[in-house]
This record gives structure tokens, C-alpha cells and sequence, in this order.
């Protein structure tokens, strides 16, 4: 993230071109697999719905590639006014069995009516 006379935005710093704005960028172990993912998914005029979506499935690429990595996904939320929002992506695993525990419990409500 960077500011210029121009206004805000992102910027990638090149090695041997200096300070490129850029629509996305991904960096660190996982960079390559987060990568495919953005460059697979990003689109000008995204809501932030799906912008927080594909933010969250590059994260996500990159961890499953890159065996020194954590698993949650925190994603902090920039917004144009100055507010942020943050959201927290549990593990696959921890949604599977969040899915499949609520839909247990609602077979078993179904049961007992």
C-alpha cells in the first residue's frame, strides 16, 4: 500500500524498475499459488463481497502450498472513507465440521418434533 501525489493505491516495488502501481499483488512462500488465484479471479468494479471472497481464496492457496503456514484467514477491509473491517476465514476443516454439526443438530430438532 502506498500514497503518491496522485492519490492512494497499491504499489509492487520492482528491483529494476522501482514503484509499479498494481491492481493486486501477492507476496511471501505462497505467492505463487495466491497469485494464480488473482490473476484468475480479479476484475475491475468487484463489490466487496466477492473482493473479500477472492482475497481470502489466494490466502488460502497460498497456505495449502506452503507447508510453514498457518491456516486461518484474517483479512482486513481498507475502505476509501477510512474505515477498515476485519473478517476472520476459519480452516476448511473447522467450516466442514461447523457444517456438518449444524447440520446434525437440525436433523436431530427434525427427529424430536
Amino acid at each position: 500500500l502506498g500514497t503518491a501525489l496522485s492519490g492512494g493505491g497499491l504499489y509492487r516495488l520492482q528491483p529494476h524498475t522501482g514503484p509499479e502501481r498494481a491492481a493486486w499483488d501477492a507476496l511471501g512462500s505462497g505467492a505463487a499459488a495466491a497469485g494464480a488465484v488473482l490473476d484468475a479471479g480479479y476484475r475491475r468494479g468487484m463489490s466487496e463481497e466477492e473482493a473479500v471472497a477472492l482475497a481470502g481464496a489466494a490466502v488460502r492457496a497460498g497456505v495449502e502450498n506452503d507447508l510453514g503456514s498457518g491456516s486461518g484467514v484474517r483479512l482486513c477491509v481498507l475502505r476509501r472513507g477510512g474505515g477498515a473491517a476485519m473478517t476472520y476465514l476459519p480452516p476448511p476443516e473447522e467450516e466442514g465440521e461447523t457444517a456438518a454439526a449444524g447440520a446434525g443438530a437440525e436433523e436431530k430438532a427434525e427427529e424430536e418434533e
